[in-house]
C-alpha cells in the first residue's frame, strides 16, 4: 500500500485536527495553571487562558468523536490550502522572532506579507497600510503602558 502523507491527512483531517485541538487545549491549560483564576464575577489573569484552553479541549473532543462516526470526505489540497499552512508557519516564525527583532519590525513584516499574499495588494499599498497601522498600534499600546518588545531598536 503506497500512500502519501497528504493522502493520509486528507482522509483523516477531522481526527488529526480534533487531536491537535485537544493537545493544544491541554498544553494551554497546563501553561496557564500557575496564573490566578479569580471568580466569575471578578476574573483574574488565568481566567481567559484557562477558559479558552477548556473550550479548545471540548471542541477537540467533539471533532474527534464526530470523526469516528462520520464518513470522511477526501480533502482537496489547493493553492489556498497551502496558503493557510504558510500563514501558520509565518505566525510561528513571528512568535519566535518578536523578542529578538522587536514588535515594530516583526509586526510590519507579517502584516505586509499577509496584505501582499492574501490581500492581493501591491508592494506600495501593502507598505502604506502596514507601516502606519503598526506604528499607531505601537503608540496606542505604549500610551496604555503595555510593554512591547523593542528588539534591535533598543540600540536607537
Amino acid at each position: 500500500m503506497n500512500s502519501s502523507p497528504l493522502s493520509f491527512i486528507g482522509k483523516n483531517a477531522d481526527c488529526i485536527s480534533g487531536a491537535a485541538l485537544c493537545i493544544a487545549g491541554i498544553l494551554f491549560f497546563v501553561e496557564s495553571s500557575n496564573l490566578p483564576f479569580g471568580t466569575l464575577s471578578a476574573p483574574d489573569a488565568g481566567f481567559f487562558p484557562r477558559s479558552l484552553a477548556t473550550a479548545l479541549f471540548i471542541a477537540g473532543i467533539v471533532i474527534l468523536m464526530r470523526s469516528f462516526s462520520a464518513t470522511p470526505a477526501m480533502l482537496d489540497f489547493t493553492r489556498r490550502s497551502w496558503g493557510v499552512a504558510m500563514a501558520i508557519g509565518v505566525m510561528l516564525l513571528y512568535g519566535a522572532l518578536v523578542e529578538r527583532l522587536g514588535f515594530l519590525i516583526c509586526t510590519v513584516g507579517i502584516l505586509f506579507a499577509l496584505l501582499k499574499a492574501y490581500g492581493g495588494l501591491g508592494w506600495k499599498l501593502s507598505l502604506l497600510i502596514a507601516v502606519p497601522s503598526v506604528v499607531a498600534t505601537y503608540l496606542g499600546f505604549v500610551e496604555l503602558g503595555v510593554p512591547l518588545p523593542a528588539g534591535v531598536l533598543t540600540r536607537f
